[in-house]
């Protein structure tokens, strides 16, 4: 084997310049980017407030996510003894909640008793999304959303 002649053949090929192997590169990357970007399914998220009418609390939602969300109530329970509430829903027990848009729809309601937190579960229908809603309620005597925690596990595709 002549190294030599290797070697020179090697030197002799045209590889072109760096720009068109940069600009080469970007265009591949570039493509699968977009083929990525592309197959995503828009995502929804739930953030949720409290109104009051009459003795009753209401749930509300809006969806600051990019997909459209349908929304049920599974249940309200008083968190430190896991009593369950009756719960309320409204609208047929489902919600459309489209991108950005406020529904004047009460995702679910409970009336007011002795209670000072109560956790709302609710759960996107269509996906295994679950939103544990934790209310409380202040000196005032108003409710507000303590936290929201976002269970994706799902314990069930919820139809």
């Amino acid at each position: 084997m002549n190294w030599g002649s290797i070697f020179k053949w090697f030197t002799t090929l045209d590889y072109g310049n760096v720009a068109d192997w940069v600009s080469a590169s970007a265009t591949f990357a570039a493509t699968i980017v977009a083929l990525w970007l592309g197959r995503r399914r828009p995502k929804s998220k739930l953030k949720f407030v409290t109104s009051r009418v009459d003795k009753m609390i209401w749930l509300k939602a809006i969806n600051v996510g990019s997909g459209v969300a349908k929304a049920a109530i599974v249940r309200i329970e008083e968190p430190t003894t896991d009593t369950q509430i009756k719960a309320i829903a409204t609208k047929g027990e489902l919600v459309e909640l489209h991108p950005y848009e406020f529904t004047e729809y009460n995702i679910a309601g409970f009336e007011e008793s002795n209670y000072n937190k109560v956790t709302v579960i609710v759960m996107e229908v269509g996906s295994t999304v679950q939103y544990n809603v934790h209310l409380k309620r202040t000196k005032s005597g108003d409710w507000i959303v303590a936290k929201t925690r976002i269970d994706k596990s799902g314990l069930r595709k919820f139809k």
